[in-house]
Order: C-alpha cells, then structure tokens, then sequence
C-alpha cells in the first residue's frame, strides 16, 4: 500500500509484516526492500514501514537489516 501524505510529495508504504517472520524467506523481505527503493528513491521522500505490524514470530534481525539497506541505498539527503 502506497498513500500519499503531503501535498509536497511524500509517500508512505508498507512491507508486509509477514515478510519479518521466519516462515518466509529473508530473501523476499529483501526483495521487497530493494523494489520499494527501485521505484520511489527517485520520486521524492518516502517513509517506509511495516503494512500490518511485524508479527509476534517476527525477527528483530529483518527489521534491522530493513534499516541497515535503506540507510546504505536509500537515505533522501
């Protein structure tokens, strides 16, 4: 989900919290990341975020990782 908040262009959406459990694969967590990033690095500010909320299964590692690729590939100043 993609909603736009501010008139100035800034967008907010979500990863699926699903992705943050170890029942899925890192690998489409980080998927997902990077494709978020592919199309909206360029289109002004973006808040990314969970859709739902991380599960209670979820691995705080993934919600690490989530920020250590944005912060590498995609930090907007």
């Amino acid at each position: 989900m993609v909603r736009r908040l501010f008139k100035i262009g800034s967008y907010c959406g979500g990863l699926p919290g699903v992705y943050f459990s170890t029942q899925y694969p890192e690998r489409l967590l980080r998927d997902m990341v990077f494709s978020i990033i592919e199309h909206h690095l360029e289109g002004g500010k973006f808040i990314m975020g969970v859709a739902d909320q991380v599960p209670p299964d979820g691995d705080i590692n993934r919600v690490k990782k989530v920020t250590e690729i944005v912060e590498k590939y995609a930090r907007f100043w």
